[in-house]
């Protein structure tokens, strides 16, 4: 059975992938071909179709050399570097791809977009909101453009969530992710007023996915508490 894929764009933009480890489904993504029913994906072809239409890995970066060693085996012919600096002075990069630890966030973004790359960065984008206020001046007087990749509303369990909501099929209904029975029960009230509620225990992309299932409402009320696994007292 043929491969189906995304035609290619005549005028893809080619993206650089700052880090290996979690940016490799990327690089995966960008270079080969869609799986089907019957095989899975594979490095596309010369002029083969790729599941991105308008994209292609331009490179890839990492300072793991074994991470890039790794990375040309997923995508062959995809160069590598080890170097961020080198990364950025290729001409074919026109998207930087980030997908390192948290705290280098910023400072990767902030030097992508004045090496004149637009950016995406996996979540979050930075850590404090001083970074947050100096990488949006910096998308400003560079006129680059910063999207952060947050994949998780298109997987389709949470569509299927989305289309359950519109049907009506959700609604006065508690969403709860890890969050002990009696903080549950602190909520009583408004689950029986029909209020929609999602409580989640550290993780940002459930919050996010209520945003998309409510169609972008803002919240009205947000309570937030910080508690440490027996694990993070070693750390």
């Amino acid at each position: 059975m043929a491969h189906k894929g995304a035609s290619r764009h005549p005028r893809r933009l080619g993206v650089g992938i700052v880090g290996l480890h979690e940016g490799l489904t990327l690089l995966k993504a960008l270079a080969h071909t869609v799986p089907d029913a019957l095989s899975t994906s594979r490095p596309a072809r010369d002029g083969e179709a790729t599941r991105c239409q308008f994209a292609f890995a331009a490179a890839g970066c990492d300072q793991d050399e074994g991470k890039c060693t790794r990375a040309r085996e997923v995508a062959p012919g995809t160069p590598t570097t080890t170097s961020f600096d080198e990364l950025l002075q290729r001409d074919d990069v026109a998207v930087v791809a980030i997908y390192t630890p948290d705290a280098s966030h910023g400072e990767l973004i902030e030097r992508a977009m004045r090496a004149g790359k637009h950016v995406i960065c996996t979540k979050p984008l930075v850590v404090t909101v001083a970074e947050a206020g100096r990488i949006r001046r910096v998308a400003e007087e560079t006129g680059m453009r910063l999207q952060v990749g947050q994949s998780t509303r298109f997987f389709p369990p949470f569509a299927q969530q989305r289309a359950a909501f519109e049907r009506g099929v959700l609604g006065g209904a508690l969403a709860s992710i890890g969050i002990p029975e009696n903080s549950v029960l602190e909520y009583e009230a408004e689950i029986k007023a029909g209020k929609f509620l999602l409580l989640a225990r550290g993780s940002g992309a459930a919050i996010e996915l209520a945003k998309s299932i409510l169609g972008g409402t803002d919240a009205t009320r947000v309570d937030a508490f910080e508690a440490r696994e027996p694990v993070g007292h070693h750390h």
